[in-house]
Parts: structure tokens; sequence; C-alpha cells
């Protein structure tokens, strides 16, 4: 059998033996020791890796138990809550479903001017601006480099309520203006 270790060689344990016994090698225990040796010696090695696994382990079946816990006391009232949202959702969806939003379809001469509805760049002309509340208040703005800008308040009052379809055109002739 191979001799025991000096004090502070492979590890921490014992005192003395300098930073070097920190960056000692372990000694290896032989396939053929027999029963007298210390065969515990490798197996009782302590690890932070197989430690932090076994508490992360441990973690995850306590939260699963207070999960299944919840579930089980508070099942009803949880489900109670998840009906009324949704009930809550479909009414929205239904109502929104009912509404009639608008469009707006906005060209200009010459094209690509830089349009802004509602502070909000959108696009350029010509386009179409589509599912408009026709019951708010906006504003479109068209800027086109060299021409001064347009600018015009989109009101509910300009929505014709009789149409089936909502629908409002606004042009913009940059050329009737002329230059800056």
């Amino acid at each position: 059998p191979p001799p025991p270790p000096p004090p502070g060689v492979g590890g921490l344990q014992g005192g003395g033996g300098g930073p070097e016994a920190l960056f000692a090698p372990i000694p290896a225990v032989s396939a053929a020791a027999g029963a007298g040796d210390d065969i515990n010696a490798v197996e009782d090695d302590f690890s932070y890796v197989r430690a932090g696994r076994r508490v992360r382990w441990i973690v995850w079946l306590v939260a699963f138990g207070l999960l299944v816990a919840g579930g089980i006391l508070f099942g009803k009232d949880i489900a109670r809550v998840f009906d009324t949202v949704g009930e809550v959702i479909d009414e929205s969806a239904e109502r929104l479903a009912k509404k009639k939003l608008g469009m707006i379809y906005v060209r200009s001469r010459p094209t690509g001017a830089s349009v802004y509805f509602s502070n909000r760049k959108v696009g350029t002309t010509d386009m179409r601006i589509a599912r408009i509340d026709p019951a708010r208040e906006y504003e479109l703005v068209l800027t086109l480099e060299g021409y001064q800008p347009y600018s015009r308040k989109v009101l509910p009052s300009d929505w014709s309520q009789d149409q089936e379809k909502m629908v409002l055109q606004v042009f913009c002739d940059f050329t009737a203006d002329g230059l800056r």
C-alpha cells in the first residue's frame, strides 16, 4: 500500500505546505486495493458541482410541490379567475368586432411624402391607414422636402355614419403651394 501523503498535500487539510500544496495531485487509489485500504477516501471527496446539483434538484422539487399544493388548495379560485378573464376578453372582442372601424387613403402630388398619423410615422404616400377608431380625434401630417408641411385634424364628424364602409380620402397637392 502507498504511504499516506504528508500533511498539507492533496488539499487544504492540515497546515503548512505553502501555496504549492493547493495544486499538488491527489494520490490515486489502485484498483487492486485490499479490504484494509482506505477506498472511501476517493468516494468521500466533496464536490461543489455535485452539491450544487443536489441543491438545484431540491429547490425544483420544493417549487413543484408548492405548485401542486397550491393547485389542490386553490384550484377552484384559480379556475374562477381564468374564467372571469376569459369572459372579459370575449366581451371586448365582441364589442370590437361590432364596432365600425375607418380607413384613410392618403395621396399626394408628388408622391413620396412622409405620413405622420398621431405623431407616429406610418409610411409614405400613396398609402392606406386602416383600423382607425372613428370616435377619436387624430392629427395627420404630410411632409416633403422642399415643400411646406401639410397638417390636418381628423375629427369624428369627418366620418359619415350612414356609410357601410367608413373611408376618408386625403389628397395634398404640394405643387399648388409652391416651394418654400
